[in-house]
């Protein structure tokens, strides 16, 4: 007989995915991740499953948003196999990298 999955399992495994995966990258990168290893974190396909990249970007947003992840090429109503998080550069920022004007990249 097939063992019925709960909620609760669901959100056991996920945890524990979580929990590895990050377990995974403080190994591989060490505990001291800024702006420079978080760009090679985001492109190591063995880290991310998905192409993403981090936009500061305050169009999207709806009052009281400081994030949301969006599909690249955005269009509604479809899964996105590919994210962005779209966020705004606010200042004063505790994140000293939120306070660089270089986000051409």
């Amino acid at each position: 007989m097939a063992t019925r999955l709960t909620a609760s399992d669901s959100r056991q495994s996920l945890n524990a995915h979580a929990a590895a995966k990050g377990a995974e990258i403080r190994a591989k990168y060490g505990p001291d991740i800024g702006w420079e290893k978080l760009l090679q974190i985001l492109g190591d396909r063995s880290c991310v499953r998905y192409s993403c990249e981090i936009v500061f970007n305050a169009a999207p947003l709806k009052p009281e948003e400081f994030a949301v992840p969006l599909p690249k090429g955005y269009a509604r109503g479809r899964f996105p196999r590919c994210s962005s998080i779209r966020g705004s550069k606010r200042s004063g920022s505790a994140c000293p990298a939120w306070s660089s004007t270089s986000w051409s990249r």
